[in-house]
């Protein structure tokens, strides 16, 4: 017999992830993560009839073993506008301006704005209010935003990019994480011809190089006005190369 469920699934989104279409995301991973599986309780989910837009998609929380989320915060942010943009349509001005002040920034209290989640018509816009000396108008816009902010103890997924002697970077979605040669296990050497850290088991070699990716533990951050700075670990349990 087939009948329609309503039914829930839950997700774990990488900060990668963390875009303005972050839901397309969701939708495409439900789709893969369901449909042609079997559930002793359901049977079989031959279908989700749910588009993305008709999903119903819950807020995300921070799991801090692993920082997979995706986390919503809401901020404020004050534009200055020109007199030539007080026409009808000044609000998509607003909405544009917001878009590209923030998005792809980084402060040192909420850390890396990633996406605003709001559209024009969802924004908090204040009244303007004039600045004499200069003739601009001033707005406080208040949004929804997708951020991403690393502590110590967190581990991350992400993806090799430089590797010397000193130790390797790696970027977990913006951020920059530096991995020192001590903090590298003591079975992985570098290899100066490869650029790589090398090491050898019983049936495989291990090679961290450019492209390789990795999963890290967070031992230490640097926050900055504008920029975060993060020193990470691969000697802690199942840190090191994912395959």
């Amino acid at each position: 017999m087939f009948f329609i469920k309503k039914l829930t699934h839950t997700i774990q989104l990488h900060p990668s992830y963390f875009t303005q279409n972050y839901q397309n995301f969701l939708a495409e991973k439900l789709y893969s993560d369901v449909e042609g599986t079997c559930t002793g309780r359901y049977g079989y989910i031959i279908a989700v009839l749910d588009t993305m837009e008709s999903l119903d998609i819950s807020k995300g929380k921070v799991i801090p073993s692993v920082g997979l989320a995706e986390f919503e915060k809401k901020l404020t942010h004050t534009i200055q506008l020109h007199p030539s943009y007080f026409t009808q349509n000044y609000q998509n001005f607003l909405a544009e301006k917001l878009y590209s002040d923030v998005e792809g920034t980084c402060t040192g209290r909420y850390g890396y704005i990633i996406a605003v989640l709001d559209t024009m018509e969802s924004l908090d816009i204040s009244k303007g209010k004039v600045i004499p000396s200069v003739g601009l108008a001033e707005f406080e816009v208040k949004y929804r935003a997708v951020v991403f902010k690393p502590f110590k103890g967190e581990v991350v997924d992400g993806v090799v990019t430089q590797v010397n002697k000193m130790g390797f970077f790696a970027e977990v979605g913006p951020l920059q994480v530096f991995v020192s040669s001590h903090l590298i296990p003591s079975d992985l050497s570098f290899d100066a011809a490869r650029q790589a850290y090398v090491g050898y088991t019983s049936d495989e070699i291990v090679s961290i190089e450019k492209g390789s990716h990795v999963r890290i533990k967070i031992v230490g951050t640097r926050f900055d006005a504008t920029d975060i700075f993060a020193i990470g670990t691969i000697k802690d349990d199942y840190c090191g190369v994912q395959t």
